[in-house]
C-alpha cells in the first residue's frame, strides 16, 4: 500500500503511531512505538488514504460511509454493490483500502479477495461480515485480509480496524481469547 500525499514533505511525523510500525518513505524504514494512530501525517499534511468499499446493503453501505466521513485522511474513491463490479474498479482505481463485504451478488468476497490479490497486491483489504464462524475468519485472513471486521461490532471496530491495517496490524472482531479457541476449532463461532 501506497499512501498518497497531500503535499510532499521530507519530515515525517505520526500522532500516536501503533507499535512495531514501519513506514517506508524514499527507501528509509522508520520503526514507530506508541498506541494507534488517531492522525496520519507527513510534515504538518495529512496522509490521504483511498477507500473502495464495497457493501450490497445500501443502508449499511451509508453507515459505514458516515464512519468514513469522521476521518478526513479516508477518501472514499469508489462504492460498489456487486462483486464483479469491485474487481474491476479495484483494478482500475487502484485503491489503498478495500473495505469488503463477504456475502456479494455475482461473486463473492472471498473471490473478489482472490482476484484482487492477483490486480491490486498493495490494496489491504478489511472483510465486513455477519459471519462469525473461524473458518471463514481463517480464509479471510489466509487471503492476506488485514482485518476482520463483524457487522453487528462495526460501530466501535471499524476505525480501530482501519487503523490496524494502515499500520500493518491485523484486527479482528471479538475477543481475543475466543478468537484463539476459533481459530483451533473450524467449527467454532465467535
Amino acid at each position: 500500500m501506497t499512501p498518497r500525499l497531500l503535499k510532499e514533505e521530507s519530515l515525517v511525523t505520526w500522532l500516536a503511531p501503533s507499535p512495531g510500525t514501519e513506514l517506508q518513505v524514499e527507501s528509509l524504514t522508520l520503526r514507530l512505538r506508541g498506541i494507534a494512530p488517531s492522525r496520519w501525517e507527513v510534515g504538518n499534511e495529512l496522509l490521504s488514504f483511498r477507500v473502495m468499499l464495497v457493501e450490497d446493503f445500501s443502508w449499511f453501505r451509508d453507515f459505514v460511509r458516515s464512519k468514513l466521513e469522521q476521518r478526513s485522511e479516508l477518501q472514499v474513491v469508489c462504492e460498489v454493490s456487486d462483486g464483479l463490479q469491485a474487481v474491476e474498479h479495484a483494478a482500475a482505481l487502484q485503491p489503498d483500502l478495500i473495505l469488503l463485504d463477504i456475502g456479494l451478488p455475482s461473486l463473492n468476497g472471498m473471490e473478489v479477495a482472490r482476484r484482487v490479490r492477483e490486480l491490486v497486491p498493495n490494496s489491504k483489504i478489511i472483510f465486513l461480515s455477519q459471519e462469525k464462524t473461524a473458518i471463514l475468519i481463517k480464509e479471510a485472513i489466509g487471503l492476506g485480509a488485514w482485518g476482520y471486521v463483524f457487522k453487528s461490532h462495526a460501530e466501535g471496530d471499524l476505525l480501530p480496524a482501519i487503523d490496524a491495517a494502515l499500520s500493518g496490524r491485523r484486527y479482528v472482531s471479538g475477543d481475543p481469547e475466543r478468537l484463539d479457541v476459533a481459530l483451533a476449532d473450524n467449527s467454532a463461532t465467535i
